[in-house]
């Protein structure tokens, strides 16, 4: 989207710098933002950028003289200090509806301090409606993971909310066969005074082997 973008402001202030395209057409999972990027090459570091999300219909100042930073729009990312060597930097953004993306930068005050960025372009990975065939080289030997993908999101979840997803449909219940066992006492009281600051052994938990756990609860 850009060849070269370079700025010597003078200025210590987040400026703006131009609006990252986001297809609006399609939804989008994530944009991937990529550049070439470095300050003036010696002395103090200063350079940074931001990526700032703007909803429609509201009005930003962009003029970067106002009170708020990067306009008052919502930042999404903050950079490290610019390098003096040209390095590559990748900015992954996750855009929302009804949301613009936009660079602002800060070149550095003081004399001599710059900003330069190369070669920015973006790539964006989209959601398709089901309808396009899917690449001939895709493995099919992976396929039974749409299966098993709830149960793993399940494993990652806490009790009751995995419970919750094993009960939002049947089909759902299905994969994520989920059920509480009433609780069961296994010991009305435990009750030690060794007069020891050793670790002792106190019991086994007991847990169920005929079937597959997804938590235990003590």
């Amino acid at each position: 989207i850009l060849a070269s973008f370079i700025r010597h402001d003078g200025s210590n202030t987040a400026r703006y710098g131009f609006q990252v395209p986001v297809a609006s057409q399609v939804e989008s999972h994530s944009i991937l933002l990529n550049m070439g990027w470095k300050d003036q090459g010696w002395g103090n570091r200063k350079g940074k950028v931001y990526v700032v999300a703007e909803e429609e219909n509201r009005t930003y100042d962009r003029s970067g003289q106002g009170q708020e930073l990067c306009g008052g729009g919502r930042i999404v990312y903050a950079s490290e200090i610019a390098p003096h060597a040209l390095e590559q930097l990748a900015i992954l953004i996750h855009p929302k509806k009804n949301e613009t993306y936009h660079l602002w930068y800060v070149s550095g005050g003081g004399g001599g301090h710059s900003l330069r960025l190369s070669n920015v372009s973006v790539q964006a990975l989209v959601f398709g409606d089901g309808s396009c065939s899917p690449p001939q080289d895709i493995s099919t030997s992976m396929e039974h993971l749409l299966d098993d993908t709830p149960r793993h999101i399940a494993g990652y979840l806490q009790p009751v909310d995995a419970i919750n997803l094993s009960s939002t449909c049947r089909k759902l219940h299905s994969r994520v066969p989920l059920t509480a066992t009433p609780r069961r006492l296994i010991l009305a009281s435990f009750i030690r005074h060794d007069g020891s600051n050793t670790a002792r052994y106190g019991f086994q938990v007991p847990v169920a082997s005929q079937v597959e756990s997804h938590s235990i609860l003590l």
